[in-house]
């Protein structure tokens, strides 16, 4: 148990030395445009108001940040991004813990582990998946673990979509499974910000013990030539 939770600190500190933007050096984010394609989505948002139901595109990004690219799902309804655009020294790394709270941070992980690999079969099923990213992020009535999402009541409402995207998004949130999946946030004070997958703790561990492997070498040679 120690053991693990020393691998996790360590995970933390690499996730967030992945993502920081050193102080000298230029961040870069884009987003290319939809993987699977997408299906447009009518939803409402009553707190904060959203100024009535808006239409919106939904499906699973491509997203590029310093140079490492990964698919990714927005987690904002309230700003928008333009595909194609490289945003600079604007994005940060935060965990979802930080960003929604701890139960929507769980149930994230929990609908993470249970559908994201069927969401790639068509753009049906990954417009549904965002939509229910959408739900958990969004419906402030979630007080403790347990909670019951419902895409037709409630805070975050869904009042249309294309054939099946609702229904299919209702059923992954009624089965949202037992997982542990970890996910960050890429976060903006001024564009959308985009729920990102985090690789396991022990993969962080071995990059870590690689740059630290490397850092004895250079010191080693640092000597050697002194």
């Amino acid at each position: 148990m120690q053991l693990k939770s020393i691998v996790k600190g360590i995970a933390a500190m690499g996730i967030a030395a992945a993502f920081a933007t050193p102080a000298l050096a230029t961040d870069s984010f884009k987003v290319s445009g939809f993987t699977h394609g997408s299906q447009a989505v009518t939803i409402k948002d009553t707190n904060p108001s959203t100024g009535g139901a808006h239409t919106y595109g939904a499906g699973e990004v491509s997203v590029t940040w310093n140079g490492k690219t990964f698919d990714a799902f927005c987690g904002d309804i309230y700003q928008t991004i333009s595909f194609g655009t490289v945003y600079t020294n604007e994005y940060t790394y935060m965990t979802t813990t930080a960003r929604y709270g701890a139960t929507a941070a769980a149930d994230l992980g929990r609908l993470w582990s249970a559908w994201n690999a069927d969401q790639n079969a068509s753009s049906t099923k990954t417009a549904a998946f965002q939509l229910a990213v959408w739900e958990i992020v969004n419906e402030n009535t979630n007080p403790v673990p347990g909670f019951t999402y419902n895409l037709g009541t409630g805070e975050f409402t869904a009042t249309s979509g294309a054939a099946g995207v609702i229904s299919q998004a209702q059923f992954y949130l009624n089965n949202l499974g037992s997982g542990t999946a970890q996910l960050g946030v890429a976060a903006s004070r001024y564009h959308q910000d985009f729920l990102v997958p985090v690789p396991e703790p022990e993969t962080y561990a071995m990059m870590l013990a690689g740059l630290g492997l490397m850092g004895v070498v250079a010191r080693r040679r640092t000597r050697v030539a002194a």
